[in-house]
C-alpha cells in the first residue's frame, strides 16, 4: 500500500510538472543552463522535491522578485556588473533578492545587514569596516564585492557553486558535517527532506534561489533579450532608462495581476 501511494504521488507530480513546464516555461534549456552555471546536474530539474516546490511556490517567488525589481532596479544594474567583474555566476544575484529584496538598509534580528545580509564577523573577514561609526555592509558596492569574495572562497573550499550557496546560509562548518553524514556532496543527498542533512531553511534557501533565477529567465524572454536584465548582465553604458521604464511598468502590472 505504501509503495502504491508513493507511485501514485510520483505520477501526479510528473503529470503536474509536465503541465507546469508547458504552461509557464518558454525555454526549458535555459533553465537547465542555470543549474549548470551553479554546478548542479541537469537531472535535478526533474527532482520531485524541487518540482513540488516550484509548482507550489513559484507565484510567491515571482511576486517577491517583481517587488524587488520595481523598488530596487538601480541596485540590480550595480550588482550585475560587480558580479560579472568578480567572475561570480550572475545567478548569485537571486541570493540577494531572497535575502533582502535588494534593499541596502535591510536588517535581520540576528544582526545580518545590507543587501547581502552579511554578519559582522564575515563582513570584517572580507575587509569591510563594521563599527559604531561606519557599517560598510550598507554600501551596495563594497558589500557586493565582499559577498562575491566570500562566495568565491566558499566555492574554492567546497568545489561547487551550489555548495558555496548552502554554506553561505548554514555556515561552512555545518556543511562539512552534512557532507560527512551524507557521505556525499550531491545536491539530492544534501537536500533530502527525510534524512535532513541540512536544515529546512537551508533546503528551501537553495531551491528558492534556483527557482527565482528560472523565473527571471522567463521574464528576460518576455521582456525581450536585448539587453537582458537578469542572467546576462547588461553593460552599464547601455541606454538603460528606456529599458528601466518599460520593465518597471511591466513589473507593476505583474504585481497588480498577482494580487487579484
Amino acid at each position: 500500500m505504501k509503495f502504491l501511494s508513493s507511485f501514485l504521488l510520483v505520477c501526479v507530480l510528473c503529470g503536474t510538472a509536465s503541465a507546469y513546464f508547458v504552461e509557464h516555461h518558454i525555454d526549458y534549456q535555459k533553465d537547465i543552463n542555470i543549474l549548470r552555471n551553479l554546478d548542479i546536474s541537469s537531472n535535478y530539474i526533474k527532482d520531485l522535491n524541487f518540482v513540488k516546490t516550484k509548482i507550489s511556490e513559484s507565484k510567491t517567488y515571482k511576486k517577491h522578485l517583481l517587488k524587488a525589481i520595481n523598488e530596487q532596479y538601480d541596485n540590480i544594474v550595480i550588482l550585475q556588473n560587480i558580479l560579472k567583474e568578480q567572475n561570480v555566476p550572475t545567478e548569485i544575484l537571486y541570493l540577494a533578492v531572497i535575502e533582502s529584496g535588494l534593499k541596502n538598509n535591510s536588517k535581520s534580528r540576528m544582526g545580518a545587514v545590507g543587501i547581502w545580509q552579511l554578519m559582522p564577523r564575515t563582513a570584517k573577514a572580507m575587509g569591510l569596516r563594521v563599527d559604531s561609526k561606519v557599517d560598510e555592509r550598507l554600501d551596495p558596492l563594497k558589500s557586493t564585492k565582499a559577498a562575491a569574495k566570500y562566495l568565491s572562497e566558499l566555492k574554492e573550499q567546497f568545489g561547487k557553486w551550489y555548495l558555496a550557496l548552502i554554506a553561505y546560509n548554514c555556515g561552512d562548518g555545518a556543511l562539512r558535517k552534512a557532507i560527512a553524514r551524507a557521505g556525499s556532496d550531491d545536491i539530492k543527498d544534501l537536500l533530502d527532506p527525510n534524512k535532513k542533512f541540512v536544515g529546512l531553511e537551508t533546503r528551501n534557501f537553495l531551491r528558492k534561489i534556483i527557482i527565482t533565477a528560472q523565473i527571471a529567465n522567463d521574464l528576460n524572454q518576455i521582456m525581450g533579450s536585448d539587453p537582458r536584465l537578469f542572467n546576462n548582465p547588461n553593460d552599464i553604458n547601455i541606454a538603460k532608462i528606456n529599458v528601466k521604464d518599460a520593465f518597471k511598468n511591466s513589473a507593476i502590472q505583474k504585481i497588480k495581476s498577482a494580487k487579484k
